[in-house]
């Protein structure tokens, strides 16, 4: 039996593939047609920033859940990830 945590992950990076592959392919129909491809990307930033949430809500999870502690690799690499997002956000929404 597979656990349910692994299955959903398959299921969500299924469906991020799913979505860049037609982010690709209407690019490139534009592209053919001639046109500026360009006025696409607010709507791959938007999936983008979708994508992140969701999986950054299944980290908090995850923290909750005791299946991430200070020995989980890469923790450290987040954390500082993490932090980098958050000093440049605060410079679009300042307090």
């Amino acid at each position: 039996m597979i656990n349910v945590k692994v299955l959903m992950e398959f299921r969500n990076a299924t469906e991020r593939a799913r979505k860049a592959t037609a982010a690709v392919q209407q690019w490139l129909e534009e592209q053919g047609k001639g046109n500026d491809p360009y006025h696409l990307m607010s709507r791959v930033v938007s999936e983008r920033l979708h994508m992140a949430n969701t999986l950054l809500q299944d980290v908090v999870c995850d923290l909750e859940s005791g299946d991430i502690d200070f020995e989980t690799p890469g923790l450290r690499e987040f954390h500082r990830t993490i932090k980098s997002l958050t000093d440049r956000l605060s410079r679009l929404f300042p307090q």
